[in-house]
């Protein structure tokens, strides 16, 4: 490698700290130091994604410009994925900074960059391919999908005739063809619809067809844009349509009619003679409780079987301990259950926002009960920081011994160490932040003396510990390009 890429590599390394705080800002600050860098291969320093030399000067200077802007990104972004939310953060900040960047090109660049990619079956910089075939196909999804059956007919996969030399192909393509799909649905969801169903029904294309994971994204998209023709679509097509119904409850504009879309996808799958089971109903569901919780709660177990319910609710009711002798949970009713179990589905599947909405809305609404238990599965056993907005809903609820019970819970959830100290920065950086955060909750709550005394103690070893860590972080900063 020569010198200056590698200075300016162990440069982006060292910023990786801070671009995993400033994310999407971050990423689109780099690749002013790429100018000068234009004629020389970026070796990524991620495994099995380097630019060889000689293939590297044979594109344009604008689209090795382009690389080199999004290979920079691209290993500031992997060095800021240790921690579970804000990998999820980096990883949607990072979809739209490399989507951005492409959408700049011509689509004659983006072909002749998508072309360089598949160049002697040579495949690199696969973070940011995906991006280039989603754009590419939401302009001319014709000459995207002609360029990827030409790849997979001359590697065997048409006819499914591979070898050790094309076996990554196999994986790439139905890849790239996904995204390919995603885009033409940005462009026309029902032609992009249409077009799935005749591959998805050849026996030769449906081996590049990767049902589950492009379904709902596909419908996703038709929903923003479609909503009354994409739900026709759900409806008409009752086989896979859990699929379908998962995309269109996350992109469907609010407002929708919840109630009676949920009568009419029952009615379909009755007279499709399809089996349903209330998993099948919990994108639905799901989605109505950010809207209208107790229609929800209220539509869910007038019309969905007990039997059909799964039976792990002992473990619910016991998690509310105090709540079952004061709310009658212990009777365990069926309507109860019900409840129970879909909003504890809800709070582990759901995204933290909307969780959170949903709680608030169903404590004002006079089911603190259910605002409880979701707390205590929102909390868990581990506080971060993206579930600590969960801890201003605690003052709220009226039962003293659940306000406090769930202030304990919060406290016993701090992780406090790892065995490496540099394995995950996010969840040690984070200590101080949670410490202030639950004193602050204690100053809001009226605390008998001796659980404010219980609860010092244990903030006390947090602090510790916090301090710990960071004196450890600091004697190795010169072991560790990546230290703070």
């Amino acid at each position: 490698m020569k010198p200056r890429v590698a200075f300016l590599l162990l440069l982006i390394a060292l910023a990786c700290g801070f671009v995993a705080r400033q994310r999407y800002s971050a990423a689109q600050g780099v690749g002013g130091t790429v100018a000068s860098e234009l004629n020389k291969p970026a070796k990524t320093e991620r495994e099995g994604d380097e630019l060889h030399e000689e293939r590297f000067a044979r594109l344009a200077p604008e689209l090795r410009k382009i690389v080199l802007r999004l290979e920079e990104a691209a290993i500031m972004r992997d060095r800021s994925m240790s921690d579970y939310q804000r990998a999820i953060d980096s990883a949607e900040d990072w979809d739209r900074f490399a989507i951005a960047e492409i959408e700049k090109l011509e689509t004659k660049q983006i072909q002749a960059l998508a072309e360089w990619i598949y160049e002697d079956g040579v495949h690199e910089l696969e973070g940011y391919t995906q991006s280039i075939f989603l754009v590419w196909g939401s302009r001319d999804p014709a000459a995207a999908r002609a360029m990827l059956l030409e790849a997979a007919e001359n590697n065997g996969l048409l006819d499914g005739k591979t070898d050790d030399a094309s076996r990554n192909f196999t994986d790439e393509l139905p890849d790239h063809f996904h995204h390919v799909r995603v885009g033409h649905a940005r462009l026309d969801p029902a032609a992009a619809w249409r077009e799935f169903l005749t591959d998805s029904a050849d026996p030769v294309m449906n081996r590049l067809v990767n049902a589950s994971v492009t379904i709902p994204q596909l419908f996703e998209i038709y929903a923003e844009k479609s909503p009354n023709d994409a739900w026709h679509q759900i409806l008409t097509h009752p086989t896979g349509s859990s699929n379908m119904l998962r995309g269109f409850a996350k992109g469907a504009p609010p407002g929708q009619d919840w109630e009676r879309a949920g009568g009419d996808y029952l009615s379909a799958m009755l007279a499709s003679g399809e089996n349903l089971s209330a998993s099948d109903l919990r994108p639905l569901t799901n989605r109505w409780l950010t809207e209208d919780p107790r229609g929800a709660l209220d539509w869910f177990a007038a019309n969905i079987p007990p039997d059909r319910i799964p039976l792990d609710v002992t473990g619910i009711l016991a998690d509310v301990d105090s709540a079952t002798a004061s709310l009658g949970l212990s009777e365990s009713s069926p309507r109860l259950r019900a409840e129970f179990e879909l909003v504890k589905r809800f709070c582990i599947t759901d995204n933290g926002p909307s969780v959170l909405r949903t709680l608030e809305l169903l404590s004002d609404q006079g089911r603190q009960d259910l605002a409880v238990l979701g707390l205590r599965v929102s909390f868990g056993d581990s506080l971060r920081g993206y579930n600590l907005p969960f801890l201003d809903l605690i003052p709220g609820i009226e039962d003293p011994s659940l306000r406090t019970s769930l202030y304990l819970q919060a406290i016993g959830g701090i992780v406090v160490r790892q065995d490496d100290p540099f394995a995950d920065p996010a969840v040690t950086d984070s200590l101080d932040v949670c410490i202030e955060a639950i004193r602050s909750l204690a100053a809001k709550l009226d605390l008998p003396r001796e659980i404010r005394e219980q609860a010092d103690a244990q903030l006390q070893v947090v602090a510790e510990e916090s301090r710990k860590i960071q004196e450890e972080r600091a004697k190795h900063a010169d072991e560790d390009p990546f230290a703070r």
